[in-house]
């Protein structure tokens, strides 16, 4: 049988606690990121320096965990907006990938690929800082307000 009205979502506006969250994520990310870029510049080989390379990975699944969260927190409008910055962002780091693979072609030097990877990292987390703050704002109507 259908149902004559489906079910809605209850409207969830984001709170400090998830920006906070993204800005504390990306800033371990960077920090743990440096941190081991001057751990494979300046200490011997060891198992400090292979953890300490390995931390930014770490940090990585904690970025993915604080989207997971946020996203999981927000209602259906919100996450729809979230969902166009994952794709927005899956469009950039492509054509960044194959815009630079063409300009290395043509002669450029080659770069490491972390840096298509902490542009991405940002660009995403610029646009979901912005989809938060525009739910802050302006917030969606509460469904059972007509």
């Amino acid at each position: 049988m259908i149902d004559p009205e489906p079910q809605q979502t209850p409207f969830r506006r984001p709170t400090h606690w998830h920006t906070r969250g993204i800005l504390w994520g990306l800033w371990v990310y960077l920090a743990t990121l440096g941190v081991a870029g001057l751990a494979l510049a300046y200490m011997p080989v060891g198992n400090t320096r292979t953890m300490l390379f390995l931390l930014p990975f770490l940090a990585a699944l904690l970025m993915i965990c604080t989207t997971y969260w946020v996203y999981h927190a927000c209602d259906d409008h919100l996450r729809q907006k979230i969902l166009r910055s994952v794709a927005r962002t899956a469009v950039f780091m492509v054509l960044a990938t194959l815009g630079y693979f063409c300009l290395e072609l043509m002669g450029y030097p080659r770069q490491s690929m972390i840096i298509v990877n902490l542009t991405g990292w940002v660009v995403f987390c610029i646009q979901l800082l912005v989809v938060l703050s525009r739910g802050k704002e302006q917030g969606a109507p509460r469904f059972d307000q007509h």
